[in-house]
């Protein structure tokens, strides 16, 4: 498992590719952007309503 501070380590790059992201992509940065802020894996599930083997599948 890797955990980043601040910026996703791919995300300049992402940027740069001009592509939309699809709204399930969309979702899975959002979880991870809303947990690296509260830091709690239970609390970022309850708040989107999804499972923690979920999460952690695309952590």
């Amino acid at each position: 498992m890797q955990v980043h501070d601040g910026e996703l380590p791919c995300a300049r790059q992402l940027a740069r590719t001009g592509k939309e992201l699809s709204r399930e992509a969309r979702a899975r940065l959002d979880w991870m952007d809303y947990y690296r802020r509260c830091q709690n894996v239970a609390l970022t599930c309850r708040h989107f309503g999804i499972s923690r083997q979920s999460f952690y599948r695309w952590q």
